[in-house]
């Protein structure tokens, strides 16, 4: 019998990869190697530019659960719920109030006090894949409660890559969300999916990128492929210094302005348009991005995988 959540993995699956046969032409790190070791490579599950994001959405249901209550206020002090659709629609924005409070703190734990970084290991010597993650509780008590930061090893046999594709549709636009995502059987003999996890990020990954991402770990695990393809590097984790440094590297300040005045400068111009706008958003993004590294926990893989991988090589 197949279940409803196996239903859903599989409407959004259009791909299942092959380790043993290519899957692009083209195989690209897309910015993702942190560390490179003797056999193995370290990613980050955290690509530069999606750190502070969650806490700008936040800021999103802070201001529809302030428009709800205002509402509710309307209703209750001018209307004095005097008709039953006032009644009603009361409680529709209590709950809308609800909601918010619950994904604005949803989003403030995924982003605040987490690790600085959640990476995950190819190795290809004793063909395993270590990740070390937070271990987040979307219910309403796990979101009161610490979450614990977790290490998990996988044995690179059991797993299966796949590429999925959602769509979000509204009034105005229809767009395709990529993830490149890994399903962990749970032996060789049992098809039963026991952990999975994405590489990259699904607000960077397209649907060229992700085959190539794919190939790039197909290649390093299966066929002792190079740490780094096409001249690529490994990316600098760096923390910003102060506050303004956050801004900075996120708003088209400084240098920021002068590449893209030098590179897009249709949209800078449109940028500068819409600045009154554009800019007090951005600063509230570089104060989330300073935010989450100030508030982050210094990562520390186990002996045991250190002693496995050896010392990095860059």
């Amino acid at each position: 019998m197949v279940t409803k959540d196996k239903q859903n993995r599989e409407a959004d699956v259009v791909s299942r990869y092959s380790k043993k046969r290519s899957a692009s032409e083209a195989a690209t790190t897309f910015s993702l190697v942190k560390k490179t070791y003797p056999d193995a490579v370290e990613l980050t599950g955290t690509p530069p530019g999606t750190r502070g994001m969650l806490l700008l959405v936040a800021c999103f249901f802070v201001f529809i659960a302030a428009i709800s209550a205002n509402q509710i206020a309307e209703n209750v002090l001018v209307h004095e719920m005097r008709r039953v659709s006032h009644i009603i629609t009361s409680i529709g924005y209590l709950a809308f109030i609800v909601l918010s409070i619950y994904l604005t703190a949803f989003c403030v734990r995924l982003e605040l006090f987490k690790p600085e970084d959640e990476p995950i290991i190819f190795d290809r010597k004793n063909r395993k894949i270590y990740r070390l993650f937070m271990d987040s509780d979307s219910s309403w008590k796990g979101i009161l409660r610490p979450w614990p930061v977790r290490v998990a090893e996988h044995d690179w046999d059991l797993a299966e890559a796949e590429h999925h594709v959602s769509v979000n549709a509204n009034t105005a636009t229809i767009s395709r969300v990529h993830a490149l995502i890994f399903q962990m059987r749970k032996s060789r003999a049992s098809a039963e999916i026991v952990d999975g996890f994405a590489v990259g990020s699904s607000l960077q990954l397209g649907e060229l990128t992700v085959p190539a991402v794919w190939e790039y770990i197909r290649r390093f695990m299966e066929e002792n492929g190079d740490h780094l393809p096409n001249s690529e590097s490994v990316i600098e984790m760096k923390k910003p210094a102060s506050l303004l440094d956050s801004i900075l590297a996120v708003g088209l300040y400084g240098e920021n302005f002068r590449k893209w005045w030098r590179s897009e400068r249709a949209l800078t111009i449109l940028a500068l348009i819409f600045s009154p706008i554009l800019y007090p958003v951005l600063t509230l993004l570089g104060l989330f991005v300073w935010l989450g590294y100030k508030t982050s926990k210094p990562i520390v893989w186990p002996e045991e995988i250190k002693r496995k991988i050896g010392n990095p090589l860059q």
